[in-house]
């Protein structure tokens, strides 16, 4: 049995669709300014310009996508490894 704490889930972000391995893109924009942070980025990547851990930024998306956060907008779309 594995424990809870020890558990990462297989695919990172990551899922298998239909038609090939296919991943999460992100962009993110500051509603501020109406500007984009960041288009197009892995979530790592989206981590590293808004300064903050992977598992932060998960849980920033889902918090705007509840929409407990109002500060930034976030946009997500699947692309296929063959896209990038």
């Amino acid at each position: 049995m594995v424990s809870m704490s020890t558990f990462v889930p297989a695919n990172k972000g990551r899922r298998k669709g239909a038609c090939g391995r296919q991943f999460c893109m992100y962009s993110v924009y500051d509603n501020k300014t109406d500007f984009p942070i960041v288009i197009d980025a892995t979530a790592e990547e989206c981590a590293k310009v808004l300064n903050r851990t992977v598992a932060s930024f998960y849980c920033l998306v889902s918090r705007v996508l509840k929409g407990e956060i109002k500060r930034y907008t976030v946009l997500r779309r699947f692309a296929d490894e063959e896209d990038t």
